[in-house]
């Protein structure tokens, strides 16, 4: 059974994400903190799951998806993720609303994502988006993917998840289980 539910909207104060799993913080129609999760990569449901709890609270049919593996984002009314299969094809930029499940291809990325993630920057707007260990930009209009650099670091394995703070500060992790980095978006260091 899904039911029925009212888009959310977050405020700057409580508008936090989480990264490592497809999941969104949100804030819910009752002003109570909830989470956007998606059930699985392949014929998702769109969770919305009490943070406190566990509890699932709705469940919605994600359409138009080939593959949801990772990363999700909300941008104000919108959720972003990358859509797409680990095969040689150009996966997609895809925008999910909230309130009703309904995707929508935004666009090809022109690349192929194995470990993926997105994030919306809070201060400036930008879709940001990490594959294996490289950093991009994504546009929201047509979908296409932007290097903007490698991800390095000394002790740094293979990326797995980021996230941007309120304040612009960005955080990742990575498969050797070497902990939390920071980021500098510009150089990828």
């Amino acid at each position: 059974t899904h039911q029925e539910t009212r888009p959310r909207r977050s405020t700057p104060a409580n508008r936090r994400f989480l990264a490592a799993l497809s999941l969104a913080l949100v804030t819910g129609t009752a002003g109570a903190d909830e989470l956007l999760a998606t059930s699985g990569p392949i014929n998702p449901n769109l969770l919305t799951i009490d943070p406190a709890t566990g509890v699932v609270l709705s469940s919605l049919p994600i359409s138009g998806e080939e593959a949801l593996f990772g990363g999700l984002t909300l941008d104000g009314d919108v959720l972003y993720t990358i859509d797409g299969y680990n095969d040689p094809n150009s996966d997609r930029t895809f925008r999910i609303d909230p309130a009703t499940g309904i995707g929508t291809v935004v666009g090809n990325t022109t690349y192929n994502w194995h470990f993926r993630s997105v994030e919306i920057h809070p201060v400036t707007g930008a879709l940001y988006a990490m594959r294996d260990n490289e950093l991009y930009t994504l546009d929201k209009a047509g979908g296409a993917g932007s290097l903007v650099a490698p991800i390095t670091g000394s002790t740094l394995n293979q990326a797995t998840a980021f996230a941007i703070d309120l304040d612009g500060q960005f955080a990742l992790t990575d498969t050797g289980g070497q902990g939390l980095f920071a980021l500098d978006l510009a150089t990828g260091a």
